[in-house]
């Protein structure tokens, strides 16, 4: 059994576990944002951050905050809505609009060090798309590094753990500010230090996915103004290299289109260095071609933009939900009264006062409510709830071998979990149950019926199953969902329409309340799964507008995993349809539907589904 045997993880658990991991100091951890004897109050639980401020942290330890949630109380949500809204209406480039939310924003109220930084950074994206003066986005980027990084003299400060927003700040400033004495001396030993930070820094994929391509775009830019010899440009072509391929790795397009042309760029500098002799790039250059090609075509018929102009994605807040708001709803679907959800707990006056103003009561009463709900409060980023290293690694182990399909290690890391993580907290039990009941089914070891009945049990660990409808006001989290797509994939009949039932009434919900980008990697899977089981005309049209919602809001997130399967659903879809009849004689529309198909896989490095495609278009 795992060392925690109740669910008491904090905030300052997390962080301790997390520190452990990367064995990081407090100061390295906190520097430009707390002292160090602020650091040791966080860590022993006698002071808790703002949320802004944890995520910072949590993002300087190199943990992705993607696809986990967050409740708040009403302040920290209102806030939180507030940034969000800034952000949108940048990228809708409604800048008017959004400098005076920021006036808003930070006007007649104090402010925490990290919201000044925010402030600054998108004060400094709207003047930048209006074509401010250098001078103008230089002290912008001043003040708002200013505010967590600690520079002298031009100098990047060595052996901290810097955030991807941090980063992009750094990376924004190499950009405009040097000596004018030496330019390209400079820049090259500050980008050189960059790229040497980040390729050995503790960030995680994704998180490395977000900001060194745009690191390496601004490198390729920049010494594309100069002639180089042949070596550096082979040099720069295979930092562009690792660049795409990180991408790739971690299903993400950040400044993908604009690499892609920096790497036709540089083949070409290549060519002409050897007077137009070199062909040995020739196969590479016509695939980045049809990448590149394929890109954006699927950009433009999404009517959004290819090229990134902006950096709001790093200031994306998925999945945080007001604390009222979700106790309220799921009282509700438990059909609890707010007397039954106190009783033994608090009085009713406490729940009716968190369900109306969203307060945080003591940590020990929300424990005890949320557990009556099926619910964990605490502070996690991954699916388990534990303070064990150990484990924790195992997750993650786990998490990579099942993606890639390393049938051994994924077993390994299984049991490792089921000897070590604490069984006790239902959510734990929940997420262990779906993963090895997925193990089984992959490695053919149970029974459609076997899985069906494992995974109505693991859904049952936190929810009963009377209370899974989905109705206008309802919660479920993001692994009871997960179950409940993994049932509507293994179920037939009467008990597949139920569950199926479920997850297209919450896609319909996500599309009219807008809100498909709040869990956009859960809502990928979901909506895929519910766009791809359409049976008849009618069907088919829902499924193309469901298909159609979740491909775009992918792509403008710069995810590329649904693109695929995206387009190929659409395709058969529309194969099925009356209006869709020419395709049946049509054959060119049809192959050439295919090709984008496989060209999209290559990208995303699926070769499961690039062979799938292929025969198809050869069967």
């Amino acid at each position: 059994m795992g060392t925690l045997i109740k669910d008491d993880i904090n905030f300052h658990t997390f962080l301790s576990t997390q520190r452990r991991i990367q064995k990081a100091t407090l100061e390295q951890i906190g520097r430009g944002l707390y002292s160090n004897s602020t650091m040791k109050r966080i860590e022993l639980g006698e002071r808790l951050p703002q949320k802004m401020q944890r995520d910072r942290i949590v993002a300087r330890l190199g943990v992705s905050a993607d696809g986990y949630a967050d409740y708040l109380t009403q302040g920290e949500y209102e806030d939180w809505a507030k940034r969000q809204e800034i952000v949108h209406l940048i990228e809708k480039r409604e800048l008017k609009k959004a400098l005076n939310h920021l006036d808003a924003y930070s006007k007649d109220r104090q402010i925490s060090k990290i919201e000044k930084q925010f402030v600054c950074a998108m004060r400094y994206n709207c003047y930048k798309l209006q074509g401010m003066s250098k001078d103008v986005l230089l002290s912008l980027l001043e003040e708002a590094i200013a505010y967590s990084i600690p520079m002298t003299k031009n100098k990047i400060p060595k052996n901290l753990y810097f955030s991807d927003q941090e980063l992009n700040l750094l990376i924004e400033y190499c950009s405009l500010a040097y000596p004018l004495s030496d330019e390209k001396t400079w820049k090259k030993e500050a980008y050189s230090q960059l790229i040497d930070i980040i390729e050995n820094s503790h960030l995680c994929g994704i998180g490395k996915s977000k900001i060194y391509p745009k690191l390496v775009l601004y490198i390729g830019r920049e010494r594309l103004t100069y002639d180089l010899s042949s070596e550096e440009y082979v040099e720069l072509l295979e930092l562009c290299n690792r660049a795409i391929e990180l991408l790739q790795d971690n299903k993400r397009m950040y400044y993908l289109v604009e690499l892609l042309e920096l790497r036709l760029q540089i083949i070409e500098r290549i060519r002409k260095s050897e007077n137009g002799d070199d062909t040995s790039f020739l196969e590479v250059e016509k695939q980045t071609s049809s990448w590149r090609e394929v890109l954006l075509e699927m950009y433009e018929e999404c009517d959004l933009p290819a090229y990134m102009e902006d950096f709001c994605y790093l200031y994306y807040e998925n999945e945080s939900f007001a604390l009222g708001d979700v106790m309220r709803m799921r009282r509700k679907m438990l059909g609890l009264t707010r007397k039954q959800l106190a009783e033994g707990i608090c009085s009713d006056r406490t729940i009716e006062r968190i369900e109306m103003t969203n307060a945080r009561p003591q940590y020990n009463i929300l424990k005890k409510v949320f557990a009556r709900l099926g619910l964990f409060p605490g502070y996690t980023r991954t699916r388990v709830i534990t303070d064990s290293v150990e484990v924790l690694k195992a997750y993650d182990t786990m998490c990579q071998a099942a993606n890639e399909r390393i049938m051994d290690d994924w077993k390994k890391s299984l049991d490792q979990l089921e000897q070590e993580l604490c069984m006790e907290i239902p959510q734990n039990e929940q997420f262990y149950l779906r993963s090895k009941i997925i193990f089984l089914m992959h490695t053919k070891q149970c029974t459609l019926e076997e899985s069906i009945d494992a995974l109505e049990k693991a859904l049952e660990c936190t929810i009963p199953m009377y209370a899974i409808d989905i109705k206008r006001d309802s919660y479920l989290t993001s692994e009871e969902l997960s179950c409940i797509n993994s049932l509507v994939i293994r179920s037939t009949g009467k008990k597949k329409e139920k569950y199926m039932k479920v997850i297209k009434e919450y896609c319909q919900k996500v599309i009219k309340d807008d809100t498909i980008t709040s869990r956009i990697v859960l809502n990928e899977l979901l909506m895929i799964n519910v766009a791809n089981s359409a049976e008849n005309e009618k069907e088919y049209k829902q499924a193309n507008i469901i298909c159609k919602k979740i491909m775009k809001a992918s792509l403008s997130y710069r995810r590329m995993m649904v693109l695929p399967q995206g387009l190929y659903i659409l395709l058969w879809n529309d194969y099925h349809t009356p209006d869709g009849e020419h395709l049946k004689t049509d054959i060119p529309i049809v192959r050439e539907g295919l090709k984008r198909c496989i060209l999209l896989s290559e990208i995303e490095k699926n070769d499961f589904f690039r062979d799938f495609y292929v025969s198809v278009l050869n069967g």
